[in-house]
């Protein structure tokens, strides 16, 4: 029997070198790999066309992307680059601000083979093989807007290939310190390193523990080291300045932002006149997975009175992400119950309410992210056991760790909300935990009630 398509593109997948799941990078080979994807990037079937914008940063890369995609989409032919993928490898590749087919996939994977040689095509890993592919049907389709979602760094990322005229740096943190070192200046350096001599603008996010000169000087002497003088670096600041907004806001409006200062400064006419820039939308996270998303199911009690329960997921992965994450879940639900300010007696009893589920890449601080956890008032943790594992925080003596088998993670929890220990469970740390949300998901909704979805 002859395989479906998306079958033969994992299988062509599996064989790959694939750091995303490693973990194990060097600089030495990512500086060794780039080079030799810069070289095959020089053939026709690759070559560059319309508006690049590539997304670096630690977080809020992959909504920002989604956004300006998302706006761009509704003006002209638009392809989204993103990683990881949450489900499916396809979600990486949209055009349109649909998933790419996984037909047309297959045959272009096969005709970049039959381009570059079997040798230099096997000789790709995972994420180099994917933004190659991201290139050959962006041209393709013709996408005059092509948005990048950088993975790891800036200088040694495989995106850089697309040689963007315009880089977008969201909130930088502490993130891969064996690439790109430990301090805010040297991840800067690193991030920004994606600037090249055809890039004419950098639009900046407000970051923590860096300053406006400090962005400036770095963008500057890497523009000036490639022959670039011509560089504008540009800080924007959201529309509402007000402090009840969530991430996801934020960045919906900062990509509305940028988006409408490309239409009066790069010659965009298709933008500049129907953008969306009266309101945000209601639901931000409608269509975005993984960010903000709630599912609310009701659970029939005693005396046929019904219990609204809720799951929570959020790919959060860092100690900043998740703390900025968790406050926003308490803003949500602040909305949801009409309040119209913060309420300390309501913070109390939602925190009391709600258990983290924590999972963590290999290269991630479970003690720093439990102490994020814990500063926002959040007591009791499920952290799956065979990750990283919280001990030295001093704020483990103040929470509840509870160890969950990777095989007992969705039954666990499913226990823990029927038995009424808690209201909703927050899933947080890495994007690999979206498949036990999705199955506790999927057997909820069969085993309750009245189940109403919503983001």
């Amino acid at each position: 029997m002859d395989q479906k398509p998306l079958e033969l593109i994992e299988n062509d997948l599996s064989f790959r070198i694939n750091l995303e799941a490693s973990r194990k990078m060097d600089p030495e080979h990512l500086a060794s790999s780039r080079d030799f994807l810069q070289e095959i990037s020089q053939r026709e079937i690759f070559s560059p066309q319309g508006i690049r914008i590539n997304v670096v940063g630690s977080n809020g890369k992959g909504s920002t992307s989604y956004y300006l995609s998302s706006l761009a989409s509704q003006h002209c032919q638009t392809g989204l680059y993103l990683s990881p993928h949450l489900i499916s490898v396809l979600e990486r590749i949209c055009i349109g601000n649909q998933e790419v087919n996984a037909s047309l996939a297959w045959t272009a994977m096969c005709a970049i083979q039959e381009d570059i040689g079997e040798d230099s095509y096997k000789r790709l890993s995972y994420f180099e093989i994917l933004t190659l592919l991201a290139l050959f049907l962006f041209k393709k389709k013709k996408c005059q807007i092509q948005i990048y979602e950088a993975g790891l760094g800036g200088r040694l990322d495989a995106t850089r290939i697309s040689s963007p005229q315009v880089i977008i740096l969201t909130p930088i943190e502490k993130d891969h310190v064996e690439i790109l070192g430990s301090d805010p200046k040297s991840i800067l350096k690193e991030k920004l390193g994606m600037i090249q001599k055809n890039t004419l603008f950098l639009f900046c996010m407000k970051q923590k523990n860096l300053n406006q000169e400090d962005v400036k000087e770095t963008a500057s002497s890497l523009a000036l080291s490639c022959g670039n003088p011509s560089l504008q670096t540009i800080f924007l600041e959201s529309k509402d300045t007000s402090s009840n907004q969530t991430y996801l806001e934020e960045n919906y409006s900062f990509a509305e932002s940028v988006l409408e200062y490309l239409s009066s400064h790069y010659e965009l006419g298709y933008l500049s006149h129907s953008l969306p820039a009266d309101h945000l939308p209601d639901h931000l996270s409608d269509h975005l997975r993984g960010r903000l998303e709630i599912w609310n199911f009701s659970q029939l009690q005693q005396k046929d009175k019904k219990q609204e329960k809720e799951i929570c997921f959020d790919t959060a992965h860092n100690p900043s992400a998740i703390f900025r994450t968790l406050n926003d879940m308490i803003l949500l639900y602040e909305r949801k119950d009409g309040l119209k300010k913060f309420c300390e007696e309501f913070r109390i009893e939602f925190r009391k309410e709600t258990a983290i589920f924590l999972a963590l890449l290999k290269d991630r601080s479970a003690d720093e992210c439990v102490e994020a956890i814990y500063s926002q008032g959040f007591t009791h943790i499920f952290q799956m056991i065979g990750e990283q594992w919280a001990e030295e925080s001093p704020a483990v003596g103040q929470v509840e760790l509870f160890p969950v088998a990777e095989d007992q993670a969705v039954c666990t929890l499913i226990q823990n909300l029927q038995e009424g220990a808690y209201q909703r469970i927050i899933f947080l740390g890495t994007h690999r935990s979206y498949r036990y949300f999705i199955e506790m998901k999927e057997l909820l909704h069969k085993g309750t009630h009245s189940p109403d979805e919503h983001r």
